[in-house]
């Protein structure tokens, strides 16, 4: 999932995954990390202080409120476990700034499949990585704060989630401009409204480094939040029941996004 604050141009969670402590003009990190490689666990956390933002003007690549929008646009509905987290360097420029947002990698293995698409061309994962929201670091650039979006988890390493993934290409291939990095292909959660509390019960668990907390709903058709306290067996029902109304919920193969290339 890619996140900007400032509502401008794509960014992970596929985000500035982003929040309190970064610039106006920031946007969040690039989704990026390897897909299917053995992790290593690091110790578990189970609560951080988390300065949030409220996610206003958040751009998001896949939209992730409705049953309807998770059918259409994921690959795979998934129990993960967050094994570790590991600081992201710090991009050059806000390194000269000496301010600014430093992301994570988050490392995550999948515990089981709770539904797949019919039409999915790609092998669920086993194991992803992708970049979310990490620390801001001061003038001495010391990562001390975490921030991360109000109202969604922060994803700690020890919790698990249920998050909805899709097989994606983030980039530009074939642009030819040593400006760019290399475009990411790969799994990536569909955005914020995607990922879901898992520790004991659906719905329960880290929300904004806070544990045995929930999900509070916004007024909004959020699926996310009608799951809360049921099992996964029924996410899988409502899921394959809403591609049996309406078989044209589905994505074609991957193609790129967040690609202005001329």
């Amino acid at each position: 999932m890619r996140i900007h604050r400032n509502g401008s141009a794509p960014i992970a969670l596929g985000v500035c995954l982003a929040l309190a402590g970064c610039s106006a003009a920031s946007t969040g990190p690039a989704v990026r990390g390897v897909q299917g490689r053995e992790i290593t666990y690091g110790p578990r956390i189970d609560s951080a202080h988390v300065e949030v933002w409220d996610g206003a003007n958040l751009d998001e690549y896949f939209s992730s409120t409705t049953r309807e929008e998770w059918v259409a646009q994921a690959d795979y509905v998934a129990a993960v476990r967050v094994a570790s987290e590991e600081a992201v360097p710090a991009a050059a420029g806000e390194a000269e700034r000496e301010e600014g947002p430093r992301f994570r990698t988050v490392a995550l293995e999948v515990d089981s499949v709770v539904w797949a698409h019919p039409r999915a061309q790609q092998d669920a994962p086993k194991t992803l990585e992708f970049e979310a929201f990490g620390w801001t670091f001061d003038e001495e650039q010391e990562a001390e704060t975490r921030f991360g979006l109000a109202n969604a988890p922060y994803l700690l390493p020890g919790h698990r989630y249920l998050i909805a993934l899709r097989y994606s290409i983030l980039g530009c291939p074939g642009r030819e401009d040593p400006a760019d990095e290399p475009p990411f292909v790969g799994w990536i959660p569909l955005g914020s409204n995607a990922v879901v509390p898992y520790d004991d019960t659906l719905g329960s668990g880290e929300v904004a480094g806070v544990p045995d907390a929930g999900i509070v709903g916004s007024g909004l058709e959020e699926f996310r939040v009608e799951m809360t306290g049921r099992s996964t067996e029924w996410v899988s029902r409502q899921l394959t029941a809403a591609y049996e109304r309406d078989p044209g919920l589905f994505h074609e193969d991957p193609y790129p996004s967040g690609c202005n290339a001329e």
